[in-house]
């Protein structure tokens, strides 16, 4: 269980994650908190 795909653009700085229903939200933000990143703003669609 996890990601099924990803987009990303630099130029726009957004990233779209489509996930297994088992695969939370939290975790999601978790993972890329791991990387440095910061989420300014997001949502869960399900």
């Amino acid at each position: 269980p996890g990601v099924k795909s990803y987009e990303v653009s630099l130029e726009n700085q957004t990233a779209s994650v489509i996930a297994e229903p088992e695969l939370s939200y939290e975790k999601v933000l978790a993972t890329i908190a791991k990387t440095g990143k910061k989420v300014n703003s997001g949502s869960a669609d399900g």
